[in-house]
């Protein structure tokens, strides 16, 4: 666990040095890399969930999804349902490990930059398991 909370935190600082090269002045940077790490890490989420149903046969979406079946059309309970899960812990998980009480500067000061390896990695690892999900999906359905 050590192992991946460092890897984390190591993928943040090569973000964060590589959107301060972009963007230099100002802190458009702090609002771009969370928009960015809270889509990733929802998206690896979604990639556990997956993998969970397709271990266990339960799928927590479509269980949740059927209680907000009051809701007009099925797009509304999908996009809650896709807050509460996906979104929301992210970001909570972005915010209390990295922007509270400006904790990045610290992981600035204890972690080196790698040029931006570490993030556009974990971007295209990311994007990688996505494509695992819809395959699976369409397999074990």
């Amino acid at each position: 666990m050590k192992y991946l909370a460092e890897l984390y935190f190591k993928i943040w600082v090569d973000m964060i040095i590589l959107l301060k090269k972009n963007y230099p002045e100002g802190n458009d940077w702090i609002f771009n890399s969370f928009v960015i790490m809270t889509a990733l890490v929802g998206a690896n989420i979604a990639f556990f969930l997956s993998a969970l149903f397709i271990l266990i046969g339960f799928n927590l979406f479509s269980y949740f999804k059927e209680c907000l079946s009051f809701l007009p059309g099925d797009m509304l309970s999908s996009l809650i349902l896709s807050l509460i899960f996906l979104m929301i812990p992210s970001s909570v998980i972005n915010y209390v490990f990295i922007f509270r009480k400006q904790q990045y500067l610290q992981l600035l000061n204890t972690y080196d930059s790698k040029n931006g390896i570490l993030v556009k990695s974990y971007f295209f690892i990311t994007i990688g398991l996505i494509f695992i999900i819809a395959y699976l999906n369409v397999f074990f359905h």
